[in-house]
């Protein structure tokens, strides 16, 4: 049986990241071919809303990661003391 291998946690984020800057200037590029600035600004309103989004949970989930490790530490600390009684 072959191990699967998983994605970083992140990669979902970041894929999303790209995507939306990648968006946002091709964007650009429609606007300027476009008359229609109201659908353009609205798209770029959007896109910044979901990558903020992102962003933010990009940082708590990097947050809550520190915390578990900080936590596995302190009980593999106890877990090794209590081991050695």
């Amino acid at each position: 049986m072959k191990k699967k291998k998983l994605l970083p946690w992140y990669t979902i984020s970041i894929l999303l990241t790209i995507l939306g800057a990648i968006s946002i200037v091709l964007l650009f590029g429609v606007y300027f071919y476009n008359d229609s600035g109201i659908v353009f600004w609205s798209i770029l309103l959007a896109w910044i809303t979901i990558l903020l989004a992102a962003s933010i949970e990009i940082g708590r989930q990097e947050k809550l990661r520190r915390i578990i490790e900080e936590e596995k530490d302190k009980l593999i600390k106890k877990l090794s003391e209590v081991e050695k009684k």
